[in-house]
């Protein structure tokens, strides 16, 4: 490594958090530039520039790696400019990386291509740090793009990241981390996106996904107050999204194909809003856990060729599913409501609207058709070759499903050779619109489609 002569001048940065995502503001300091040309550990403040590709002999994922990084940065106030250069560390499992768990501030790691590595760049205990215009291809087999551990303030953006062809290895893993951001960035190829655990306040937001066969794009395992938005996911991913923790946000992604579901949702007190998944061969989401909202989705096509699958899957209790955009074979399908489930002003147009099921004979009342609120939607039904129902409930208790538009100003009608009255009022569904089953309460309904948030 060598030093130039010429100051220039360094960005000094630091953060702020404004709504879990870190604000960056800089100034000037002056410094030295240090050129490199192969493996070395920096240990002083400044501006460092790869003059040249590193290329080491690559000794696979072998016992013996050093488990250095083969640019190893040690001090504050460090970036590290690329050049445009590619880093192929050989016996080195990073490319790049904050040494021996010492904790460092101000770390920059711009215009940098890491290849063939087990990790192409590792962040590990910094704080105010930026990952830009990298592109990690191809890590080890047995290895992944960029880590980031426990940090704060951590940023990566406008970046080209792939992972391994390996299920279970992430282009990008974050854990033990908060106020993070990974934005405006291009996953290519990729089998595992993003994945985290024990992450907070952060941000996944404007990147793009393909992803392949058996893969997710996004995956957030635990923490709260995270925000996953404007992301679009093509390719043929297993998942879209999944979702665990507590009080997070899944907004505005689009999910062009999803092989299993597009968004996967468990936990507590999530809110999934104006998300477009149009292709899931099985859910466009699929909710579980508590107290979950659910709104201004368009969830489609689930479901097909099949009489499993749709738009929406619920299971548990607390949820409220209110003026989505819910087709495929099932509109909303509750498979286990264990507490209150509210079901309204939802555009549903589905074989079956929604489907209070028992599945499970052997425990008769896994599902309790008395916590399920279906009030002011607009049903449409198409049956093809099945019967349809706007709402068809198999458990033993009463479904309240009052004050909806059932296509028809004569309110449902009753399946074919069948004759379903109301078992709260004695009304008999033998109206011009969709159908519902014994035991669901319809009357009284709407004579024209509801046309703002009040109906019901």
């Amino acid at each position: 490594m060598s030093l130039s002569t010429k100051p220039v001048a360094v960005l000094v940065a630091f953060a702020v958090c404004v709504s879990g995502t870190a604000v960056l503001a800089t100034g000037p300091a002056s410094a030295q530039t240090s050129s490199i040309d192969s493996c070395t550990v920096i240990d002083q403040p400044g501006y460092y520039v790869l003059t040249e590709d590193i290329d080491l002999p690559n000794q696979g994922h072998v016992v013996g790696l050093d488990e250095r990084a083969c640019i190893d940065i040690r001090a504050n106030d460090v970036i590290l400019d690329g050049d445009g250069h590619v880093v192929d560390s050989g016996r080195f499992t990073k490319a790049v990386g904050t040494g021996n768990s010492m904790p460092v501030r101000n770390v920059t790691v711009t215009d940098l291509e890491g290849t063939d590595n087990v990790v192409n760049v590792r962040f590990e205990n910094v704080t105010d740090g930026r990952i830009t215009n990298v592109t990690s291809l191809d890590p080890n087999s047995y290895g992944e793009g960029v880590q980031i551990v426990q940090s704060k303030r951590v940023e990566i953006r406008e970046s080209e990241l792939h992972n391994t062809y390996h299920a279970g290895y992430a282009a990008v893993r974050i854990s033990d981390t908060t106020n993070a951001t990974v934005s405006n960035n291009t996953f290519s190829a990729t089998s595992l996106g993003v994945e985290a655990e024990r992450l907070s306040d952060s941000v996944v937001k404007r990147n793009s996904f393909d992803v392949k066969q058996f893969g997710s794009a996004i995956s957030v395992e635990s923490g709260s107050g995270n925000l996953l938005a404007e992301n679009v996911v093509a390719g043929r991913p297993n998942h879209g999204i999944l979702l665990n923790g507590h009080e997070n946000t899944v907004a505005e992604n689009t999910i062009r194909r999803a092989d299993d579901t597009g968004i996967d949702v468990d936990g507590s007190g999530h809110t999934v809003s104006n998300n477009d998944v149009s292709r899931a061969a099985e859910w466009g989401a699929l909710v579980e856990g508590s107290n979950h909202t659910i709104v201004k989705n368009e969830f489609s096509r689930g479901g097909d060729g099949s009489d499993y699958g749709g738009a929406l899957r619920l299971a548990g209790d607390d949820h409220v599913v209110a003026s989505n955009d819910l087709g495929g074979v099932h509109g909303v399908f509750v498979r286990r409501a264990t507490g209150q489930t509210t079901i309204r002003h939802n555009d549903i147009d589905a074989t079956y609207g929604v489907r209070i099921a028992n599945e499970d004979r052997c425990r008769s009342r896994w599902t309790r058709a008395a916590f399920v609120d279906v009030r002011a939607n607009n049903f449409t039904v198409s049956d093809g070759d099945r019967q349809a129902y706007a709402v068809v409930n198999e458990d033993e208790q009463v479904v309240t499903a009052t004050n909806n538009y059932w296509g028809a100003e004569t309110g449902p009608s009753s399946p074919a050779g069948e004759n379903v009255t109301d078992p709260m009022t004695s009304t008999a569904a033998d109206g011009d619109g969709a159908p519902v089953s014994s035991g669901v309460h319809f009357d009284p309904w709407l004579p024209q489609e509801p046309t703002n948030g009040t109906a019901g």
